[in-house]
């Protein structure tokens, strides 16, 4: 299980999403904290994006403090 933090710029990009968009990316990066379920696909070295109907989150893994690091969330078509 990872501890979730999510960047200020998320607290802003989320403000700007439809409610139900933004509760669906949430809910699914909280839910890969949990049980490490979810569709990922690596973007950078170290960065990992995790998707769900609508939206998608960039993430970063910090093994060493066991957080999981939101870095940006998008809204998809």
């Amino acid at each position: 299980m990872w501890d979730v933090r999510f960047s200020d710029a998320c607290t802003h990009q989320v403000r700007h999403m439809h409610w139900r968009t933004a509760t669906k990316i949430c809910m699914a990066v909280f839910r890969f904290a949990e049980t490490g379920q979810g569709r990922l696909e690596w973007v950078a070295p170290r960065r990992m994006r995790l998707r769900e109907q609508g939206a998608m989150a960039d993430i970063i893994f910090d093994e060493r403090n066991g957080t999981l690091n939101v870095l940006h969330i998008f809204a998809t078509k």
